[in-house]
């Protein structure tokens, strides 16, 4: 039995929710709740398996509560409920979250309930270490074998660039420069909410949710948590430890990928590669 909660500062909308999930036997309901923080509170002390959220409430938006739930508690199916139809609907219905318009229908919650039940087995609960290569392409590989992100574009060059800044954070401001530069503010924020839910959706199914943190809106990768060999080589330069950087070059860096941000760095390691008598 799956158990969910549901938060909505309308109390109608949380009683329409219980009357129609309350005729469904495969889930439990272990709260409802009008007020983001009282929930807050709960979900830091007790199990479950998903929460609906509404995106528009007083005082916090439902996205932005949901990445601080996943900041605890990664496995969490997050569902987003709202009164709007807006353009982002699409997008979340092909990815990881899903997005429900109001008023909800048994039909439409059974429909999220099964993607979720057969979504559940492939979640990772071990810690994995995993290898990140930057140098030619891009790559995370688990046991050598490759996680493919290929269907996934703009998810594999958000954590590029994150794996690029070593650990540092980046803001929504300093993502989205770089990653949707020609994109409306509007439009770029919501590209960012779907591409991070995106990238930590498919963390958690390969068992890597705890390489990636989002704190007050800012985002980065813990170095510590994986392997990399831009991380190696920066290391080998140190101690110039010439034949350790000739072992972890194997092209330019993010040579096939073709990112615009990334050919400052490029440029910077073609040249120590030079200088080093690598090349």
């Amino acid at each position: 039995m799956l158990k969910i909660a549901v938060v909505d500062d309308e109390k109608h909308a949380l009683e329409r929710f219980e009357t129609v999930a309350g005729e469904m036997e495969s889930i439990s309901i272990c709260g409802l709740f009008d007020d983001h923080e009282e929930f807050l509170s709960y979900v830091k002390k007790e199990q479950m398996d998903i929460v609906f959220l509404d995106i528009e409430m007083p005082g916090t938006n439902g996205m932005e509560l949901a990445e601080e739930l996943l900041n605890w508690k990664p496995e969490l199916g997050i569902v987003f409920v709202t009164a709007y139809n807006q353009y982002a609907v699409e997008a979340f219905e092909l990815n990881a979250v899903d997005y429900i318009l109001k008023p909800i229908t048994k039909a439409r919650l059974e429909k999220t309930l099964s993607r979720i039940v057969i979504r559940k087995p492939l979640q990772e609960t071990t810690v994995k270490k995993a290898f990140i290569q930057c140098f030619k392409r891009f790559e995370c590989r688990i046991d050598g074998e490759v996680c493919s992100l290929q269907n996934n574009s703009k998810v594999k060059e958000l954590l590029a660039f994150l794996v690029d800044r070593g650990g540092a954070s980046a803001t929504w401001e300093q993502i989205t420069e770089c990653l949707w530069q020609d994109a409306d503010y509007e439009k770029a924020h919501n590209n960012l909410y779907i591409t991070t839910y995106r990238l930590r959706k498919w963390l958690t199914e390969i068992g890597l949710s705890h390489i990636f943190e989002c704190k007050r809106n800012n985002y980065r990768v813990i170095p510590s948590a994986f392997d990399c060999d831009l991380y190696e080589m920066q290391q080998a330069e140190k101690i110039r430890n010439l034949e350790r950087l000739n072992s972890f070059y194997t092209g330019e860096y993010l040579e096939e990928e073709g990112y615009e941000w990334a050919y400052p760095k490029q440029a910077e390691w073609a040249r120590k590669m030079q200088k080093y008598g690598i090349l």
